[in-house]
């Protein structure tokens, strides 16, 4: 079953940049005008079969694979990485 590896990034130049979260990639790697903007469609997460997916799309992988809880999903229903985070403190891992 595919499962959400990381939070990833899009450049403006199609390179996937990924990291734990959206924040840590953006300050790593955004300085330089890579990215479009915080908060645009160009975030989403990678898999660990490496394709990139959109929050929504992450979501439902995330659900599936029991990574997360639909009910700790926000923003209506979009994948954070923080949701990830959230859940694995929760069982305490």
């Amino acid at each position: 079953m595919e499962r959400i590896a990381d939070a990833a990034i899009m450049g403006n130049d199609g390179k996937i940049y990924s990291g734990r979260n959206h924040s840590i990639i953006i300050n790593e790697y955004g300085a330089d005008g890579k990215f479009k903007g915080k908060g645009t469609s160009n975030q989403g997460f990678i898999t660990d079969t490496g394709r990139f997916v959109g929050r929504k799309e992450a979501a439902e992988i995330a659900i599936a694979a029991e990574q997360c809880d639909a009910t700790t999903l926000r923003l209506g229903g979009l994948l954070m990485s923080e949701d990830l985070y959230k859940n694995i403190r929760n069982r305490g891992e």
